[in-house]
């Protein structure tokens, strides 16, 4: 071997060296990093946070219940979007919901009495006699069934009132999204301080 050839492998190896040192004493030196994002959504890095960028537990806690709120509204805001192309839609799945349950209820009401037929018609028959009880708990069952769906009919038609509302409000921030591109900023902030699913 050269004496070239073997001042290289020591060269690299003294560089390897001189940088692993000055890696160690930055190290040892340095400090904290710390990362936080001020009011206007810039990210700054430092060894220190400022006061006003200092946030609580609490806070921390509170902040993230609102980005899942506000991501919740905007996937639900899409759903209605891709799901429904007019309110006459939204509208027409209400109905069919409505008048499903209500078909529900009045299958459950003709169950009760064709129940009550069969208690009274059964009044002689040793069979349906023993049978009361199982009766008693179908009928039970069946009112229960009626009332859920007579509470659920008004929940149903404040839910699709809503959901009207909220579709009406995004078909105009749409459009008017559409029709003035300067203000898109603007429209989205109105939208999601007006959103309330």
């Amino acid at each position: 071997m050269t004496a070239l050839a073997l001042a290289l492998p020591i060269a690299a190896g003294c560089v390897v060296l001189v940088c692993a040192a000055h890696a160690q004493q930055t190290a040892s030196n340095s400090k904290a990093l710390y990362r936080w994002t001020d009011k206007q959504g810039v990210v700054h890095y430092g060894d220190s946070v400022p006061a006003e960028a200092a946030q609580s537990p609490t806070q921390r806690q509170a902040d993230a219940r609102i980005r899942l709120q506000s991501q919740h509204q905007q996937d639900y805001d899409h759903f209605l979007l891709q799901t429904y192309s007019s309110t006459m839609d939204l509208e027409s799945a209400r109905d069919q919901q409505l008048a499903s349950a209500r078909q529900i209820a009045q299958q459950n009401q003709s169950t009760l009495v064709d129940i009550d037929a069969q208690v009274v018609a059964g009044d002689t028959d040793a069979e349906l006699k023993k049978s009361r009880i199982a009766y008693a708990a179908a009928v039970r069952q069946n009112k229960n069934l009626i009332d859920v769906l007579q509470a659920q009919r008004g929940a149903v038609v404040a839910h699709y009132a809503n959901d009207l509302n909220r579709y009406r409000q995004l078909r105009a921030a749409r459009s008017a999204f559409a029709a003035t591109p300067s203000d898109h900023g603007e429209n989205n902030t109105a939208l999601q301080s007006s959103s309330t699913h």
